[in-house]
């Protein structure tokens, strides 16, 4: 009996569901050290608030699981806000969405082309990028940030369902769904694996790795682009520095879902637990008056203690 329990509690603490056991611990605490955390009103909060940062960290995942990563979302991010509500009073909805989600698709895979094409460091490439779409944020958005004044599109993203549930929550799970289903089910997200497990193997098995990472990097730009979206209408404005920030939290939600940041193995569902896990505990801290600054120190103490785990784990 004592041989089964100890080979279960292995198995669940070796699989992808770790992160949720984290995840339950940390809620436990929160729910004994603060009264107001378990309320409803507190947890929809929560779960608004990692819509976003999730939408991009599923992005983010594909790009890591191919041994790279995305430093530039932030700023696509900023970038996409400010050209789609610019449009808006002129184009309308339909037409500002579908143009911002193109540029977040090509932006990505601009820069899963350089990526391949060049053989560069995934991480020059994409911190490159990041300072020209802020650069150009900036440049358009002039200091000033523009409010949304179009009631279709902050009805479309920005509404809430039972009077009560921000739809952005249902839009980052349906888009988490989705990626979980290509990751674990599709050829797509086998090859996602392979290349980001030995590129060279990929290769000589008949894999296209270049075009693979430039798909992943779309995804990512486009999901990016998605979250930007979301995000504006949420906040009601447009502004070139919306984003700031999302890139670092997306490669930590990831990494504390369970990706290795090497490439080639990690958790199709680890972005959810790694968001929540995030969100979490930024609301404790929130709750426990913590300032914005001990908030910043305690996530890159988080992306440590992640990246070790990893480590010792590959």
């Amino acid at each position: 009996m004592n041989k089964n329990i100890k080979s279960i509690l292995v198995r669940l603490f070796s699989s992808d569901y770790i992160i949720f056991i984290v995840l339950l611990i940390i809620f436990v605490v929160g729910l004994v050290s603060h009264p107001r955390f378990g309320s409803p009103r507190n947890l929809i909060n929560i779960m608004r608030q990692i819509s976003v940062l999730l939408i991009v960290a599923v992005g983010q995942n594909f790009v890591i699981l191919t041994g790279g990563i995305d430093i530039s979302v932030g700023s696509v991010i900023s970038f996409i806000s400010v050209i789609v509500v610019g449009m808006l009073p002129i184009f309308g909805t339909p037409f500002s969405i579908l143009i911002g989600l193109s540029f977040g698709f090509i932006i990505g895979a601009v820069s899963g082309f350089v990526v391949t094409k060049f053989k560069i460091m995934p991480f020059l490439v994409t911190f490159s990028f990041y300072i020209i779409y802020q650069g150009l944020a900036l440049f358009i958005d002039k200091g000033a940030c523009r409010n949304i004044i179009d009631l279709n599109f902050l009805k479309i993203f920005s509404s809430y369902i039972f009077g009560m549930i921000p739809v952005s929550i249902f839009y980052s799970l349906i888009i988490f769904f989705i990626g979980v289903l290509i990751l674990s089910r599709s050829t797509f997200g086998i090859k996602i694996h392979a290349v980001g497990g030995n590129e060279e193997a990929a290769r000589l098995s008949g894999i296209n790795s270049g075009l693979t990472k430039l798909l992943a990097y779309a995804i990512s730009g486009l999901l990016a682009a998605g979250a930007s979206i979301i995000l504006s209408a949420t906040l009601k404005i447009g502004d070139a520095l919306i984003g700031i920030g999302y890139e670092l939290d997306s490669i930590a939600a990831v990494c504390i879902g369970g990706t290795l940041l090497t490439g080639g193995e990690g958790s199709v569902v680890g972005p959810l637990g790694g968001a929540l896990i995030m969100g979490v505990i930024k609301n404790l801290l929130n709750l426990h008056g913590m300032s914005a600054f001990v908030q910043q120190i305690v996530t890159g103490v988080i992306i440590l203690v992640a990246v070790l785990i990893a480590r010792k784990k590959s």
